[in-house]
């Protein structure tokens, strides 16, 4: 699923993304494993942040993964099997740039949300696994750090 995808589906409008996600039930008759990959990367610092453009972000890189888990964990647990992976950021643990602060909150959101999933009492699927990639060299992120040098 994503905006130009098999499922189309606008990830920052709630209606597109539950709607996305029972077009898929319908056409595949389930979901086993449910990767987010979903990254809106609007850039604002505390100063200049603009709550549409947060709230756009939050949209996207959070909820949606929620409005889907919602409609695929049930399957997931009645069949005993399911995967979610959050594909995060490792800018979590040493944001680069004080203006990826909507971006950098939404990854860390995610992983707080796979660590509450992950430690429920009782094993039950779905899984779920946060991965994190490193950091890409380029421009947006000011690599290489000075401290990576």
């Amino acid at each position: 699923m994503d905006r130009t995808g098999v499922v189309p589906v606008d990830l920052a409008d709630e209606q597109q993304v539950r709607a996305a996600a029972q077009r898929l039930l319908d056409r595949a008759g389930r979901c086993d494993v449910l990767v987010h990959a979903a990254a809106a990367f609007d850039r604002a610092d505390l100063a200049r942040l603009d709550l549409a453009v947060w709230r756009r972000v939050q949209a996207v890189n959070v909820e949606s993964v929620l409005l889907l888990a919602q409609a695929f964990v049930p399957g997931m647990a009645a069949r005993g099997f399911g995967r979610i992976i959050f594909v995060v950021s490792d800018t979590v643990w040493a944001p680069p740039a004080a203006d990826l602060l909507p971006y950098v909150t939404s990854k860390g959101a995610l992983v707080a949300l796979a660590r509450h999933r992950s430690a429920r009492p009782i094993p039950m699927p779905p899984a779920h696994t946060a991965v994190s990639a490193s950091t890409t060299a380029c421009e947006s992120n000011s690599w290489p750090r000075k401290n990576q040098m």
